[in-house]
């Protein structure tokens, strides 16, 4: 999956609304991580993988792999997650992210690789 965007252009100011909104950069990174993830299981089109819950947590593995060593691994967390949220797991309360490592760098592939390793209950 491509590198989200970071926690820091998730959002911007409308001042004539007088709120904050998606940024553009977000609604679009959304829309491609989206079809990637239903593009690599067409199941989650009906429903959820997971419902974890406080006795079922649910680990996620997290691989960040970066341009060069500009950019925060753990500042793109948040978009990654809200993005998995209704298609791979019903609520991110109860997602435990652990990362395999920060950061690796890949100057040709810049990428996130996601690897979830299962709960006890599925939908």
């Amino acid at each position: 999956m491509p590198l989200p965007p970071s926690d820091n252009e998730r959002l911007i100011v409308a001042w004539r609304q007088r709120r904050m909104i998606l940024s553009k950069k977000y609604r679009d990174y959304k829309t491609t991580a989206t079809s990637i993830i239903l593009e690599q299981n067409p199941a989650l089109f009906t429903q959820p993988l997971f419902a974890p819950t406080f006795e079922n947590q649910l680990p996620i593995y997290i691989i960040f792999y970066l341009k060069d060593k500009r950019r925060d691994a753990s500042d793109m967390l948040k978009c990654l997650l809200d993005v998995m949220k209704t298609l791979i797991y019903t609520d991110d309360k109860w997602v435990v992210p652990i990362f395999v490592a920060p950061y690796r760098i890949d100057k040709e592939n810049p990428r996130v690789e996601v690897e979830i390793s299962g709960g006890k209950d599925y939908i």
